[in-house]
């Protein structure tokens, strides 16, 4: 659901999502989305486990810090789902070590706005008809 709000919006509508906050379940949605661990998802937004746990616990809204870092992973993961057609392709190409990053994961990437970028860069040239 957050996925798909945030990747179908408007830059300006974008914003202004991210700088209200997300709910702190989106994490656990995109956690069972991607089929990782909750704690590798919180890794990726910049949030400690025992954070990422109350936050859920008690409902509070992320800040827009981490809202930003979850929503950066929501486009990719669309990005990803559209240079291979498929959803489960996509989401295991995350999760998959990546000669390109350095033996690295997509998904391990997305912490970084650099990583972020790489994994964009790639995905293009997937889309594009090059290998990665």
């Amino acid at each position: 659901m957050f996925r798909d709000a945030i990747v179908h919006e408007p830059p300006a509508a974008r914003i202004e999502h991210i700088r209200a906050g997300a709910q702190p379940g989106f994490l656990v949605g995109a956690a069972e989305t991607l089929g990782v661990s909750r704690e590798t998802i919180f890794r990726v937004v910049g949030l400690s486990v025992s954070t990422a746990n109350r936050k859920i616990a008690k409902q509070e809204t992320l800040d827009p810090l981490v809202t930003e870092r979850l929503a950066r992973l929501a486009v990719i993961e669309a990005e990803a789902q559209d240079a291979f057609g498929d959803a489960e392709i996509a989401r295991a190409w995350l999760r998959a070590k990546n000669i390109g990053l350095g033996g690295c994961t997509p998904l391990s990437m997305l912490d970084t706005d650099i990583g972020s970028r790489e994994v964009a860069k790639i995905l293009v040239a997937i889309a594009h008809g090059g290998v990665a």
